[in-house]
């Protein structure tokens, strides 16, 4: 009976509700709606149709994947840190344990934005910002990560989503890197929902205007890409790229 509630909200009452001409549909009353819901548990961010803690399992392995991932590459999480989309605080929490220097995240659902900002509050090195990351301008050459994991999935309008990834590169510093999913490796964007929208590889290589190294792996259900900013003297744009399984 759930699963034909559900099915019933996201098909029929969702579009109804949420659906918009203008960004594709009304992402914050969206959110702020499953934050409300699920508290900043994991179902909120992750997938309802699951119970919480098959999601937390999920957001565990996923995390242990990001840093075999981190580990190969030779990166670690320390500097400035921007995150897009923190969301119930998976990777907020990689980086309060880890050896960074600042960390800022943005979140569009403003019950999101609330309750962790309540919960790092004692913590100086963390500061939480609410709004739509599409539609804001971050400084260039300020930061030394930025990730942005299950967000771009939710930016369905391909204008938005140029904009937001031209802005994270930019504000990358050189060698600072840029984690980025999911991807598809096919050469087509996908719909699935009003709400939700796999965008391709080709897609978003197209998107990036900085010099710099992109580095291709499984990730999920489907692919993560870390650009690392690599300014160089040319005048012509170089970006390097490097499939791994």
């Amino acid at each position: 009976m759930e699963k034909l509630i559900r099915a019933f909200l996201k098909f029929i009452c969702y579009p109804i509700k949420y659906k918009s001409d203008k960004d594709g549909y009304l992402a914050k009353e969206y959110w702020d709606d499953r934050y409300k819901k699920y508290g900043v548990g994991y179902r909120a961010s992750g997938d309802e149709g699951i119970s919480e803690e098959k999601n937390s399992h999920q957001y565990t392995i996923d995390v242990g994947k990001l840093r075999k991932i981190l580990s190969i590459e030779k990166k670690e999480i320390k500097g400035d840190v921007l995150e897009i989309g923190f969301g119930s605080g998976v990777y907020t929490e990689l980086c309060r344990i880890s050896d960074i220097t600042n960390y800022m995240g943005v979140e569009i659902s403003e019950e999101a934005f609330y309750k962790m900002q309540a919960k790092y509050l004692d913590d100086d090195r963390l500061t939480f910002m609410g709004g739509d990351a599409t539609k804001m301008i971050f400084p260039e050459n300020t930061f030394d990560i930025v990730i942005c994991i299950d967000v771009m999935n939710h930016v369905v309008k391909k204008e938005n989503l140029k904009k937001l990834i031209k802005n994270l590169t930019k504000s990358l510093r050189n060698n600072g890197y840029l984690i980025l999913s999911p991807i598809s490796l096919s050469g087509e964007d996908k719909s699935h929902w009003f709400y939700n929208k796999t965008w391709s590889y080709n897609t978003i290589y197209d998107m990036i205007e900085v010099d710099c190294d992109i580095d291709t792996y499984q990730f999920r259900y489907s692919n993560m890409i870390l650009v690392t900013r690599k300014d160089k003297d040319g005048k012509d744009l170089q970006k390097n790229t490097s499939e791994h399984a």
